[in-house]
């Protein structure tokens, strides 16, 4: 939300512009809105996976509450347990998937990432070698 805030707002701002330089703006504006969609395409993308992800953990929290007053036998708290890792493991992938969304939205981010890969690599042959 703050991010959809903060482009709004960038728009708002106001900027004298020789005559010459106009057809330059123009071009310079259109970047910039491309830059802002491809901002909010990625934050929407985010903050879908991190909900959907995140569904599982809060249905099984609103189980274990409302049957925490009952007592359970060993079978039912070895399902319990079960549901629960099965549940806390999608939280876990999110920080993949953060990655993943990175990766496909930003063509900035995937040439850092094939950049440091590159770098790292170079740096673990040259240990590997001497």
């Amino acid at each position: 939300m703050l991010i959809i805030v903060n482009i709004r707002q960038s728009r708002r701002r106001i900027q004298v512009i020789p005559e010459v330089t106009a057809s330059i703006h123009q071009t310079s504006i259109r970047h910039i809105q491309q830059t802002n969609m491809k901002f909010i395409r990625l934050a929407l993308m985010q903050s879908l996976s991190f909900g959907l992800l995140n569904i599982s953990f809060v249905v099984y929290v609103i189980y274990d509450f409302a049957t925490s007053g009952q007592t359970k036998n060993s079978d039912q708290l070895v399902i319990n347990g079960f549901i629960y890792g099965v549940s806390i493991h999608p939280i876990y992938i999110f920080s993949s998937i953060t990655f993943a969304t990175y990766t496909l939205a930003s063509a900035k981010f995937r040439k850092e990432c094939i950049s440091t890969s590159r770098r790292l690599g170079t740096k673990l042959l040259r240990r590997f070698i001497h």
